[in-house]
């Protein structure tokens, strides 16, 4: 069975008009550990094959330490 999880990105700073460009706030580059904190806890770590994004900085910037950390490469 297949197991998909949605991770919704951390916050954003609004100051780029070009939203596919925008960038994740302070708190939101701190936040986004916040990710393998949820799947350590949850016993998941180690089952987790894929990391996706889509094609904004944003999303990908927020599961980046994720894949990082599984020596995944994020997939956008």
């Amino acid at each position: 069975m297949t197991t998909v999880y949605f991770v919704r990105h951390a916050q954003t700073d609004y100051s780029n008009p070009v939203d596919k460009e925008r960038v994740l706030t302070k708190e939101g580059l701190k936040d986004r550990y916040k990710v393998i904190d949820f799947f350590e806890r949850e016993g998941n770590r180690d089952r987790i094959s894929a990391v996706y994004a889509s094609d904004y900085r944003r999303a990908v910037d927020t599961v980046k330490p994720l894949a990082d950390t599984l020596g995944l490469p994020v997939i956008e």
